[in-house]
């Protein structure tokens, strides 16, 4: 056998075992359970809120990618088609409300809808990030 036809076959099966290790360990990884998962930070909307518009790159490096427990006075609760966001609104700016937003998980939906503005509440989920608001994922309701 040709050289070249070993250091072929060599490849082949390099990229097949490469492909499956991607789709055994890497495509199939199980996501984190945000709701059950202990909270990296507690504190207030509105602290966590003036902490990243102050020094947002200090604050991603922080929150991103943690789990975090935010309260206060829930200024909005909106909903559009499956999606449910519960909003603490701190801020007009150019383009509209800013301040911490929290999309729901599926299974919180119903608890959310039963929310009403202006009450105190306690939130834990999934800090992505901060673009002139702060945006949490996979949200749940602590109770």
């Amino acid at each position: 056998m040709k050289t070249w036809m070993k250091i072929a076959i060599v490849v082949v099966i390099a990229g097949i075992l490469g492909a499956f290790y991607v789709y055994k360990y890497m495509y199939n990884k199980p996501h984190m359970d945000v709701e059950n998962a202990k909270a990296d930070f507690s504190m207030k909307a509105q602290d966590l809120y003036t902490e990243f518009k102050n020094n947002k790159d200090a604050s991603s490096q922080k929150y991103n990618g943690k789990v975090i427990e935010v309260s206060g006075l829930v200024t909005k609760i909106e909903q559009a088609d499956t999606l449910t966001v519960a909003s603490f609104i701190f801020e007009q700016g150019m383009f509209g409300d800013q301040g911490v937003f929290c999309t729901f998980l599926p299974d919180q939906v119903v608890k959310a809808k039963a929310l009403t503005p202006g009450k105190e509440i306690k939130l834990k989920g999934y800090c992505t990030g901060f673009d002139d608001d702060v945006k949490i994922v996979k949200t749940s309701i602590v109770e």
